[in-house]
């Protein structure tokens, strides 16, 4: 009894730790959504920037998965810029 009381323990704080992880990126998410639905003319654009107050909140993943996806964003951006 007291071994599985010790697992739900362990998996309560798993859970919990999640739950505070996404409420820290709760108010970042729509932003960083936003900034991804069109491919910017500019590679110069604001919403290339990197954004310090969203990723103070990521983990090592999220942050290595948003450096990726803004590195992607602005070589396209750059693309485009030229071919303009």
């Amino acid at each position: 009894m007291k071994k599985q009381l010790a697992k739900l323990k362990v998996q309560l704080n798993i859970l919990w730790g999640k739950i505070l992880y996404q409420s820290q990126l709760l108010p970042h998410r729509p932003r960083l959504i936003w900034h991804k639905l069109w491919l910017r003319k500019n590679e110069f654009h604001p919403s290339l920037s990197y954004d310090i107050s969203a990723v103070e909140h990521m983990d090592a993943a999220d942050k290595e998965q948003y450096t990726q996806d803004l590195i992607k964003r602005r070589n396209a951006a750059h693309e485009k810029d030229l071919n303009a």
